[in-house]
């Protein structure tokens, strides 16, 4: 999943469709930050 902007008026990023929404300067890097989080996760439970 990519990088979206979240709706409804806000300037902030997310991290796919269910992701929390980030605001603030560095919001972009914050969501990209979970993305990662997220895939790694992902990647481990795939090894066992």
């Amino acid at each position: 999943m990519p990088l979206m902007r979240c709706g409804k008026g806000r300037k902030g990023w997310k991290f796919g469709k269910s992701g929390r929404c980030y605001l603030g300067k560095k919001a972009r890097e914050k969501a990209a930050r979970q993305g990662r989080a997220i895939k790694a996760s992902q990647a481990r439970r795939r090894k066992k």
